[in-house]
Parts: structure tokens; C-alpha cells; sequence
């Protein structure tokens, strides 16, 4: 299979709306070994600043991904308006060195008594 815009748009689109790679070249009609092919050609393409196909995909997986990222953050603020959780959510997988759930310390454990005998 060639590579073409409407198969770039396809990929594009499922990947936007939040399925992975891999998953999104089925849905778009190739082989992830073929993406992985055209991908790291437009990786090359972008270096040799040449305008390609290849270079297009490349250069626009991430701005899918980012864009798929910003319609859920858009629907968590959404929906921490109405329910504090959701922003707990957020904060605890987004930054968990400062809001993640920790477990409590275990309790300190008494000192074995030791009695001499004799």
C-alpha cells in the first residue's frame, strides 16, 4: 500500500480521538509495520527537511496526540466544576510525586521485651 493524504487523515483522526498507534493503523486500513517504515522515513525526511507524505505523518502523530490529550483535560475541568474528584483524579496521575494516593506508614512496632533470667 502507498502512502496517501486520506490514509494520513484517517490515522490522524483515530489517533485524535484516542486510540493508539497500533490500533489506529488497522482502523485506517495498514500494516503498524508499514507505519513504522513510513514513520521513520518522514524522521529522516524531516532532518533532510524534505517535503514528504512521510514527513507529514511524522510531524503529525504528536500534534493527534496532543490534541486527543486536550479534549479530555477539557473534559475533566468540565466536570471538576461539578465534582472535586475529578481534579483529584487528574492531579494524583499527572503529578503523583506531589498528589499521588500514598498508604499510611505501618505502625511502629513495640520493641521485643527482653528479660534475663537468673
Amino acid at each position: 500500500m502507498e502512502l496517501d493524504k486520506y490514509h494520513i487523515k484517517k490515522l490522524l483522526g483515530y489517533i485524535e480521538d484516542g486510540m493508539m498507534r497500533g490500533s489506529a493503523c488497522i482502523m485506517a486500513g495498514f500494516t503498524k509495520s508499514a507505519f513504522n517504515k513510513w514513520y521513520k522515513e518522514g524522521e529522516e525526511h524531516a532532518r533532510q527537511d524534505l517535503d514528504t507524505l512521510q514527513r507529514q505523518l511524522y510531524e503529525n502523530i504528536p500534534v493527534a496526540e496532543a490534541r486527543c490529550e486536550m479534549k479530555h483535560l477539557h473534559k475533566i475541568t468540565r466536570a471538576a466544576e461539578k465534582n472535586w474528584r475529578a481534579s483529584a483524579w487528574y492531579l494524583e496521575r499527572t503529578r503523583p510525586a506531589l498528589y499521588a494516593k500514598r498508604d499510611p506508614p505501618p505502625p511502629e512496632r513495640e520493641r521485643a521485651k527482653i528479660m534475663l533470667i537468673g
